[in-house]
C-alpha cells in the first residue's frame, strides 16, 4: 500500500518504512520533523476550534499583483506524495516550466505544506510544518506547485492554522501549475500531442477552494488528437 512506503502513524510518531525509495533525504526529514513536533506534546488529539467554512462559490485569494513579468524566478513547490511516488510530475513541470522561459530555482530546505497533520486535526503539529514551509519560501515571489490540494492547503488554511499575516500573504504567493500556465503567462495550447481517450478529475480542493477549473480543463482540451471523455458526476468528490 502507499501509505506503508511513505510511512505510517503509530501512537501519534511517523515510522520510516525498512526499505524503499521514502527513504530519500526529503522524507527523512519530514518524519525528523513530525516526531520532534508529536514529542513536544503531552496532549491527545484534538481539533482546533477555528472554523474552516469554505464556500463553494469563493476562489481563494492570491498574490498576484503586480503581475508575473517575464524572466523572473519561480520557486517550485514539489509536494512530498510527489516526490516520493510520482517524481516524474516534478521533472516534467521544471522542464514545461524552462520551456517557457520561466527561471526555475528549487529550495532544498523544503519538506511539506503540513496538509497530512492538518488534515488529521493536529493542527499544531501542522504549525510548525507551516513556519518551516514560510522559513522557506519567504525569499520567493513566484511559488508554483503541481498539485491543487497542496496549493489549496497554503492559499487557503495556512491562515486558518495561523493568521498572522507573514504566514497568510506567503501562502497567498503559491500558485497551482495550471492556473499559473494560463493566468501568469496566457498559455491556451501546450502544442502538444496524445492520441488517446482521457478523462480528468479536478479535485475538491481545486475545484471548490481555489476556483481552478477552466484552466487545466482547457490546456487538456487544446491537445492534439485527444478524445476527452467527460466523467459522470463530474463535481463530485
Amino acid at each position: 500500500m502507499a501509505g506503508q512506503r511513505a510511512g505510517w502513524v503509530c501512537k501519534k510518531r511517523i515510522l520510516p518504512p525498512k526499505d524503499g525509495p521514502a527513504n530519500s533525504p526529503l522524507v527523512s526529514a519530514i518524519v525528523q520533523q513530525y516526531n520532534v513536533c508529536c514529542a513536544s506534546r503531552s496532549s491527545s488529539y484534538h481539533r482546533s476550534e477555528v472554523p474552516m467554512v469554505q464556500p463553494a462559490t469563493t476562489v481563494a485569494p492570491r498574490q498576484d499583483d503586480p503581475p508575473y513579468r517575464p524572466g523572473e524566478p519561480v520557486a517550485l513547490f514539489i509536494p512530498c506524495y510527489i516526490d516520493q511516488f510520482y517524481p516524474k510530475i516534478a521533472q516534467a513541470t521544471a522542464r514545461l516550466l524552462k520551456r517557457y522561459g520561466v527561471p526555475v530555482v528549487y529550495p532544498s530546505a523544503q519538506t511539506c505544506c503540513g496538509q497530512p497533520a492538518f488534515n488529521s486535526g493536529y493542527w499544531d503539529e501542522a504549525r510548525r510544518v507551516i513556519h518551516h514551509f514560510c522559513d522557506v519560501f519567504e525569499h520567493h515571489r513566484w511559488i508554483v506547485c503541481p498539485s491543487g490540494s497542496c496549493t489549496a492547503m497554503c492559499r487557503v488554511f495556512f491562515g486558518h492554522a495561523d493568521p498572522d499575516p507573514r504566514i497568510v500573504g506567503i501562502g497567498r504567493r503559491v500558485i497551482e501549475l495550471t492556473e499559473f500556465l494560463h493566468d501568469m503567462l496566457g498559455v491556451t495550447d501546450t502544442e502538444a500531442t496524445f492520441p488517446k481517450k482521457v478523462t480528468m478529475h479536478i479535485g475538491c480542493h481545486c475545484r471548490r477552494e481555489l476556483g481552478v477549473v477552466d484552466q487545466p480543463m482547457g490546456l487538456l482540451k487544446s491537445v492534439r488528437g485527444i478524445e476527452y471523455c467527460e466523467l459522470p458526476n463530474i463535481e463530485e468528490c
